[in-house]
C-alpha cells in the first residue's frame, strides 16, 4: 500500500539545506529556474522570528528545503 506523505512529515524523502541568506538565495537561484513551491516563509516561536523555509523541487523531481535559522 502506497503511503501519502507530506514534504514535512518524518520520513518523508527530501534534502535540507541550512543557509544564512534564504531571501537571497530563492531571488537568485529562482532567477535560474529552480522551481518553489513557496517563498521563504516566517516561522515563530513565543512571537519571535526564529526561522525562515521554503521548498522547491530540482529538475529531477527530488524535493529540497532551505531554511535559515534566525
Amino acid at each position: 500500500k502506497e503511503v501519502k506523505r507530506e514534504r514535512n512529515d518524518p520520513g518523508a524523502a527530501h534534502l535540507a539545506f541550512f543557509v544564512t541568506d534564504i531571501d537571497g538565495l530563492y531571488q537568485e537561484t529562482s532567477q535560474k529556474g529552480l522551481k518553489f513551491i513557496n517563498p521563504p516563509t516566517p516561522t515563530y516561536r513565543d512571537g519571535k522570528l526564529i526561522m525562515k523555509s521554503s521548498y522547491a523541487q530540482d529538475p529531477d523531481g527530488h524535493w529540497l528545503e532551505f531554511m535559515e535559522r534566525l
